[in-house]
């Protein structure tokens, strides 16, 4: 859990959302991010359900990150995301 998180905040928050920076404004690049990070979870869980729900549900970590800027805050974000929901799914 804690590498997945790692790893996928890294990759939207850190690379995706930093592309993002260069063209779009802040609420632009936080709603954009979410949802391409929700679209990603599209084809690994429940589909458009999945893309809609994270998308919508990452918007506050993604907002989290633009205040922030420390990719640290959406990474523990996450990673106390699947310690929570995780064992509730099971």
């Amino acid at each position: 859990m804690p590498v997945m998180a790692t790893a996928e905040e890294t990759v939207y928050r850190g690379i995706v959302h930093g592309e993002l920076h260069r063209s779009f404004g802040t609420a632009t690049r936080t709603i954009l991010g979410s949802l391409l990070f929700g679209f990603m979870h599209a084809f690994t869980s429940s589909g458009l359900t999945s893309w809609i729900l994270v998308g919508i549900g990452w918007l506050p970590i993604a907002a989290a990150y633009e205040r922030t800027d420390n990719l640290l805050v959406p990474i523990l974000i996450h990673i106390g995301i699947w310690l929570v929901v995780t064992p509730m799914s099971l």
